[in-house]
């Protein structure tokens, strides 16, 4: 709220591993009116409720949608992608910023929130 005068967020993205039911409704308030909560993180199957004050949607005309592989049709386009790729159309290797192998996983995970690569692999030889 201080970073935007009170004004909020345009859009808010919940992209943990595990959503709990509380963080849908923090994910709201991180948006202004007419704002989007967008979320990519998985719920446990058996959850079925959302801390969500309802008003919300009326009142403030705020959205929340959800969104897997970005909205792509994930039977169509990656296999669409990955033949780009492999035609040397869509370039992937340029973006890798550091490779790691498997023994240095951990490396891996301190230089990535050090902030020290934005795009590393780890590789597996066997």
């Amino acid at each position: 709220a201080d970073l935007t005068r009170g004004v909020m967020a345009d859009s808010a993205i919940l992209t943990v591993g595990v959503v709990t039911r509380d963080m849908i409704g923090q994910t709201l308030e991180l948006v202004r009116k007419a704002g989007t909560a967008v979320l990519t993180g998985i719920a446990p199957a058996a959850e079925t409720t959302a801390s969500i004050p309802l008003m919300t949607f009326t009142l403030l005309q705020k959205r929340l949608v959800g969104s897997l592989y970005g909205e792509a049709n994930a039977r169509a386009d990656i296999p669409r992608l990955l033949r780009l790729y492999r035609n040397g159309q869509l370039k992937l290797d340029e973006t890798v910023t550091t490779e790691y192998k498997l023994a240095d996983i951990n490396q891996g995970y301190r230089d990535m929130f050090d902030g020290k690569n934005i795009r590393g692999i780890i590789t597996h030889n066997h």
